[in-house]
């Protein structure tokens, strides 16, 4: 079935958009070149900070970039929407971090630079989309600017769970198979996110269809008129998805794309 009056293509980047070898193929291109042929907006909407976007905002061109959990969204060189953790909460809580053992690392998404509490890791994949990021002592003062998102390695414990007891104001988001985890404003969400975006465009959900694969993906595919789950999708995206696409490794975006949209 073809899709009609579709205006806005919005899309997670890993294990979505992105294979896992944190890639996007020349079919994947050149589907989305012909969506901008078309006239339809290409939205990135990521955990990553937009730093760790540029690679395939090159390669891809995205109209809107809606980076660190829905905290941040770019339409072009206008912001359209901040979601900031307060300073004050934010000292405190990487204060907490800090004193914790179960906390193994720590990194602040903020606008003055994506700082982390260990060196860059090479022989992850996508390693270099991080390349950016600065080394740092967070028991000393920093200058973040605006501060949009807070993430912790833990030991496995339910440590990030006690500590954001004591900040009802935050979000906590578990990353897809780690024991990764990221503190937001309550008012950061890809779903609350893409709203800021149809709202200053003057259009409707209907005219939306959104791609993803993680928890944090659920609730924009259920606000999207058309909500798209990859095949490697984790089950509860699935089942509020309405409709699966292909794995993100066989191009499973960009085939839906052109099979009903194009």
């Amino acid at each position: 079935m073809i899709e009609k009056n579709i205006k806005i293509i919005a899309t997670d980047l890993d294990d979505t958009l992105l294979r896992r070898d944190k890639t996007i193929s020349e079919y994947t291109k050149s589907v989305f070149a012909q969506c901008r042929e078309k006239g339809i907006l290409i939205a990135f909407v990521t955990a990553r900070t937009a730093m760790a976007t540029e690679r395939y905002r090159a390669r891809i061109l995205p109209d809107i970039l809606i980076s660190d959990t829905g905290a941040l969204v770019r339409h072009g060189s206008k912001a359209l929407y901040k979601a900031i953790i307060p300073d004050a909460e934010a000292l405190v809580l990487v204060q907490k971090c800090l004193e914790n053992p179960g906390i193994l690392q720590i990194t602040v998404q903020a606008e003055n630079g994506y700082f982390d509490s260990k060196p860059l890791d090479k022989t992850t994949p996508g390693w270099e989309d991080y390349a950016c990021k600065i080394e740092t002592d967070f028991s000393r003062p920093i200058d973040y600017g605006e501060i949009y998102k807070v993430s912790v390695l833990t030991d496995g414990s339910k440590v990030a769970v006690d500590i954001t007891k004591h900040f009802p104001k935050l979000v906590l988001t578990n990353y897809r198979n780690t024991n990764w985890y990221a503190f937001n404003s309550g008012n950061a969400s890809k779903d609350r996110a893409l709203a800021a975006v149809i709202d200053a465009l003057d259009i409707t959900t209907k005219n939306v269809v959104a791609f993803g694969d993680d928890a944090i993906d659920a609730g924009m595919l259920r606000f999207a008129g058309r909500g798209v789950a990859v095949q490697n999708a984790v089950p509860e995206v699935k089942a509020v998805a309405d409709c699966i696409c292909g794995d993100c490794d066989n191009d499973g975006v960009a085939k839906w794309i052109d099979e009903n949209i194009l």
